[in-house]
């Protein structure tokens, strides 16, 4: 779990510093938006399709998806172990309010 976490963390590093650079190179954070709109009506979740836009660092909704394809298990494992943090701090506030 720890090294499914660091691998996660690094990628997200890297999606951001690259993604971040060529974005700014191209000048167009509308253009980014109606790609992210375009994977978005073809079924899949907004965070999904802005990951594989920095990731790839293009603007080609071509290469996103092909990038959403390929690490899609991936991200559908990381959004169940997000899901199971965020029932957990829920089990843990509920906790807390029955000591009261």
């Amino acid at each position: 779990e720890r090294l499914l976490e660091e691998e996660r963390e690094r990628e997200r590093r890297l999606a951001s510093e690259s993604g971040g650079r060529r974005r700014n190179a191209s000048g167009s954070g509308t253009n980014t938006n109606y790609l992210i709109q375009q994977l978005v009506e073809m079924g899949f979740p907004a965070h999904w399709c802005s990951e594989a836009l920095a990731a790839t660092g293009t603007s080609s909704v071509d290469e996103a998806l092909t990038w959403i394809l390929t690490n899609g298990e991936r991200l559908s494992a990381q959004d169940a172990n997000d899901e199971d943090d965020d029932d957990d701090e829920d089990d843990e506030d509920y906790d807390e309010d029955d000591d009261d």
